[in-house]
């Protein structure tokens, strides 16, 4: 379905979070039967829809992008959002660090991964909506026009990587309920550190 709004504003944030309600609900039944003391949403954006799931417990959103950061502190999203760049970003931790449609617009994926494993004390839960790669051997990018990044996240590459670390993971096929030619599947990285 074609978006009907602005790119990057409060019903554009809406919209791409139900348009793709069914891979949230993946990860949201992946959480139920786990305790978090503290969770961090890298790329939080605008829509605040974990900041409500995550209600009960200490959630802090991270996004580089300050009009995002002003958004949800200028409507007292009752949680702590921060602005930086999870590459560089040395502050807060949590014991889940989680994201959608991040690792899709890094020109280093493997650095994305590195970084979000950096900030967590135990899990990392990272979606990537662009579709499942298993065919290719690297990622592959090109940064567009529009002064995005957008890359296809190499199942191998990801797999090789966590491989080399002290952690448990699972790298999965979601299927998104999409009709073509939306996409039908996304990937879903799950990391237990050790």
């Amino acid at each position: 379905m074609e978006n009907p709004h602005k790119f990057m504003s409060p019903k554009w944030y809406e919209w791409t979070h139900k348009e793709a309600q069914s891979c949230h609900d993946v990860f949201m039944d992946w959480t139920r039967d786990k305790v978090f003391e503290k969770v961090m949403e890298v790329g939080c954006g605008k829509c605040a829809f974990y900041a409500g799931f995550f209600n009960e417990t200490r959630y802090v959103g991270l996004d580089k992008d300050l009009d995002v950061v002003a958004y949800r502190n200028d409507r007292h999203i009752p949680h702590i959002t921060y602005c930086g760049d999870v590459l560089t970003w040395r502050g807060d931790t949590a014991d889940l660090v989680f994201s959608r449609a991040v690792i899709d617009h890094m020109e280093d994926p493997d650095a994305f991964v590195r970084a979000c494993l950096e900030l967590s004390t135990r899990y990392v839960y990272i979606m990537n909506y662009r579709g499942y790669f298993a065919d290719i051997e690297q990622h592959r990018g090109e940064h567009r026009a529009n002064g995005f990044w957008y890359t296809d996240i190499s199942v191998r590459q990801i797999e090789h990587l966590l491989s080399l670390m002290p952690v448990k993971y699972d790298v999965n096929c979601i299927c998104t309920g999409r009709k073509a030619p939306e996409i039908k599947q996304e990937t879903h990285i799950i990391i237990e550190k050790l």
